[in-house]
């Protein structure tokens, strides 16, 4: 080894003994000044002292010491049902610990990317993650595979295709509908409630308009992004169930598409076309946007509809009327549910700004968690069947739920995007004189009057 330094630095002429430790350090010290250290065959040891400065166990500890009801409301998720998800993902989390200990003095196990991917998407701005001592301009790589194993691992929004699946979704309708009128079957075989959310995002770039080959290739325009408020967002297409719970939900379409083609290009269309050929039961209610699509969709008499029996029959105005009233009742559970999954999780509160598969990834995640928190309500609320949307701090007015005046709106079918001319539904008229054979009768144009035999 001597000999081999020696030449390296031209030496050959210095001998020394193989005890000399004085020479050994000198021979080391010109190799390096000579910057020949490429060509040694010897390795200088790791001399790196850790970052002590990184204590992420504090952090750690402070976290699991917060009181259950600041827990929750850091991270909407109850405590039980947060370490219950880090158990699901956590195997696909593992990395070299001994590395990052290394590197930054303490590892960022996978609790903590937990704790940093909820806080995300509950709206926390880049600058609190200073807390967790973690690096401002890493977040993103900490947060993506928590949220891909959170997509691959938690299936929690699935139509139920199997016919005691299909049962016990109905029955939930039932129930609901009971609390307001026990011992009737009011609005019997509702299945489920479908709506379309636009979801905010900021300008589409151009990679993200190439449609790819498989789907016939070209570019998409741009403007297909803008719905008709001006406003650059996506249309998410969903099927709820009776406590607010994501049966479906979808991503997949530029802002202008309307719910109509959005929904009969989701995998709703194929499950009502299973309740009518297989199951032979259940409905889905809906707004007059669905009106065309399929006679187990039921939706509102239209205001032409409604003027047109009046003049033939007010009794048949009366049970068109009254159908609208309870369609809007059980209706109106998809659009509380959206205001549940938007007041929870705070980054839908503005427009979401990354690129396009991220910014699914994350809303889908969102619909996830949000079926968790259902699921957990329904455990400690097992007497009630309306879950509320959590009041957290600082969210914006304009994320509530619809207001009376829009709910009479539509109850009238006078909002904006009702149909002129549409077919009537021979499950929606046989509904209509079966809720009015159990006693439910429209006293006045705004009042409606419940007798029951």
């Amino acid at each position: 080894m001597k000999k081999r330094v020696r030449e390296l630095v031209g030496l050959d002429e210095l001998e020394c003994e193989d005890d000399d430790s004085e020479n050994d350090e000198i021979l080391l010290f010109m190799v390096v000044a000579s910057g020949v250290m490429a060509n040694a065959c010897f390795e200088i040891p790791h001399l790196r002292s850790p970052n002590l400065h990184r204590n992420r166990l504090h952090v750690l500890e402070c976290m699991r010491s917060w009181p259950d009801d600041m827990f929750q409301r850091q991270f909407r998720l109850e405590r039980v049902d947060f370490f219950w998800l880090l158990s699901v993902i956590a195997p696909a989390l593992e990395k070299n610990e001994e590395m990052a200990r290394r590197s930054s003095g303490s590892a960022v196990n996978p609790e903590m990317k937990l704790a940093m991917t909820l806080r995300l998407l509950a709206g926390a701005t880049y600058l609190e993650f200073v807390w967790y001592e973690v690096r401002v301009d890493h977040i993103w790589y900490y947060v993506k595979p928590v949220l891909v194993a959170i997509h691959q691992l938690v299936n929690n929004v699935k139509l139920p295709y199997t016919p005691s699946e299909l049962d016990a979704v109905i029955s939930d309708w039932h129930e609901a509908m009971d609390k307001k009128y026990p011992g009737h079957d009011i609005f019997p075989g509702v299945a489920g409630a479908a709506d379309g959310l636009v979801v905010e995002r900021t300008k589409p770039k151009k990679r993200e308009l190439e449609i790819p080959e498989a789907e016939g290739g070209g570019t998409r325009d741009f403007r297909s992004y803008l719905n008709r408020s001006a406003v650059w967002a996506w249309v998410a297409m969903a099927i709820v169930g009776a406590y607010g719970e994501f049966l479906m939900f979808e991503i997949n379409w530029p802002g202008a598409t309307n719910d109509s083609t959005a929904f009969t290009q989701s995998e709703g269309m194929n499950w009502l076309q299973w309740m009518d050929n297989v199951a032979e039961k259940g409905v889905i209610v809906g707004d007059d946007a669905f009106s065309s699509i399929h006679s187990r969709m039921l939706t509102p008499f239209t205001k032409r509809q409604l003027t047109y029996a009046r003049s033939i029959s007010d009794v048949q105005y009366k049970k068109m009327r009254a159908f609208n009233h309870l369609l809007s009742s059980q209706r109106i559970t998809s659009e509380r549910a959206f205001g549940m999954l938007v007041r929870r999780f705070g980054c839908l509160w503005k427009p979401l700004e990354r690129e396009e598969k991220n910014s699914r990834l994350m809303v889908i995640v969102c619909v996830k968690l949000h079926n968790i928190c259902v699921e957990r309500w329904k455990l400690n609320n097992p007497g009630n069947f309306r879950p509320e949307a959590p009041m957290n701090a600082n969210v914006p007015e304009e994320v509530n739920t619809v207001d009376n005046d829009e709910v009479n709106e539509r109850l009238q079918n006078q909002y904006r995007g009702a149909p002129r001319h549409a077919k009537q539904n021979p499950i929606r008229l046989a509904m209509a004189e079966h809720i009015y054979s159990k006693g439910i009768h429209m006293g006045s144009e705004d009042a409606f009057l419940v007798h029951f035999d």
